[in-house]
């Protein structure tokens, strides 16, 4: 019995997304390629696909528009659009935007290098004698400026990788997942197997939205995205987005 309760909260969740009354609520974030959680060449990717269908469960519909990260971040804190995800929680920016309380991913990060690149590290301040390379505007490179590592800053997180294809730099910090979607969607199998990861996470990031404090109707958006989502992972449904994207 409780299996097929939970078959029909699904469907029901389903129904709920693609039947949104005429009059529904349009709002719009700014968003970046970050395959395979979020991407513009899959209109079903799993972070989309959950914020979109949390929001249609309050009557609300999404829509997003693709620029590069760092962009889409200055977009949304002016205001320009509801707001941008996912981003972890940094003092810097709630000063900019409603953070909203309940994560929406949990992902494991890790150190990449080449196979011939003898790398070990015990503390972060261990990444001083390595050339390391790191993404602008992402959480790392504030990391890194404050601890005093040097760190070669690069505008995309792909040249990341190819930089350490080419021996620039040495190591490169990011999602376990993402690093590997990126790295065999740019390379062919010959250069992927020079690939390697330490086995040891530095991190567990905890992403979140952030929710302009110059859109209109912030905070009531981002209260009404939390009951929607509330309801999405009580169903189940939440689980089964990620299941179905061989995320979780």
């Amino acid at each position: 019995m409780p299996q097929l309760i939970n078959r029909l909260l699904l469907s029901i969740t389903c129904l709920c997304f693609f039947a949104l009354p005429a009059d529904a609520d349009v709002i719009e974030f700014a968003v970046g390629e970050w395959a395979p959680y979020i991407s513009n060449k899959d209109p079903n990717s799993p972070l989309e696909k959950i914020v979109s269908e949390a929001y249609a469960l309050e009557g609300i519909e999404v829509k997003y528009s693709y620029f590069p990260w760092k962009r889409s971040y200055g977009y949304a804190k002016k205001g320009r659009f509801l707001g941008t995800f996912p981003w972890t929680h940094l003092r810097s920016r709630a000063e900019d935007f409603n953070i909203n309380p309940t994560p929406i991913l949990k992902d494991p990060s890790v150190y990449f290098h080449l196979k011939h690149t003898d790398f070990e590290w015990a503390t972060l301040t261990s990444l001083k004698q390595y050339k390391v390379g790191v993404t602008v505007g992402y959480k790392n490179q504030e990391i890194y400026e404050r601890l005093g590592i040097p760190a070669e800053v690069v505008p995309y997180e792909e040249l990341n990788f190819k930089m350490l294809l080419q021996g620039r730099i040495d190591v490169y910090g990011a999602s376990k997942r993402v690093g590997y979607a990126m790295i065999k969607s740019m390379f062919p199998p010959d250069e992927v197997k020079q690939f390697t990861n330490h086995p040891e996470p530095y991190t567990t990031d905890i992403y979140h939205i952030l929710f302009s404090k110059q859109a209109k109707d912030s905070e009531k958006y981002m209260n009404a995205f939390e009951a929607g989502f509330s309801k999405l992972k009580n169903s189940g449904r939440y689980e089964e987005i990620l299941k179905s994207s061989d995320i979780n």
